[in-house]
């Protein structure tokens, strides 16, 4: 039965999409037809019986060239690169866990930063070593900044920092196969 709903939503966004699509074509014809008929106008009969064909071919190649047009403007850039949320900082571990992101992947290098005032201060880096089944990601911390004087301290400003505070940005790209 969910397959069936699922279907039908299937169905009814591509309706919409349709409709959408034939709303801008017919909307381009009128703007297309009034400039073919300012050159008629202005041409003459003259014009009229020797062009009229050049004319509406090319109406149709202006109203397609402007449908694209108006499909490129009126789409929003996907967000594909958003940064995750950390959800959980395991000092035993030397482990981050941050909520899954599209550019997330087993083996990516990430950099983390800490908010501070508008400044985004950076921490160390780390190593997607983990996509849980859960969607969680676990990113190892490897090489932290030289402003800790132990790693003892770093974990330990790591927990005591809002989540919301740390950032986790893509990193270095490291020598692969």
């Amino acid at each position: 039965m969910t397959l069936d709903r699922t279907m039908q939503k299937t169905i009814s966004l591509s309706k919409l999409a349709v409709v959408r699509h034939l709303k801008a074509i017919l909307a381009t014809i009128p703007l297309v037809g009034t400039v073919i008929g300012l050159f008629a106008l202005w041409g003459g009969e003259e014009w009229r019986d020797r062009y009229i064909d050049l004319a509406l071919l090319n109406a149709v190649y202006w109203v397609f060239i402007l449908h694209l047009l108006w499909e490129v403007i009126s789409h929003e850039c996907p967000q594909t690169f958003r940064l995750p949320q950390v959800k959980a900082v395991m000092r035993a571990e030397h482990l981050l866990i941050v909520e899954n992101s599209p550019w997330l992947g087993v083996g990516v290098m990430a950099t983390i930063y800490v908010l501070e005032n508008d400044f985004e201060r950076f921490v160390c880096t780390g190593e997607v070593i983990n996509v849980q089944m859960n969607d969680l990601v676990q990113i190892a911390a490897r090489a932290t900044g030289q402003q800790y004087a132990s790693e003892d301290e770093f974990w330990t400003t790591l927990e005591r920092i809002d989540r919301a505070a740390i950032l986790v940005k893509p990193g270095p790209i490291v020598g692969g196969t």
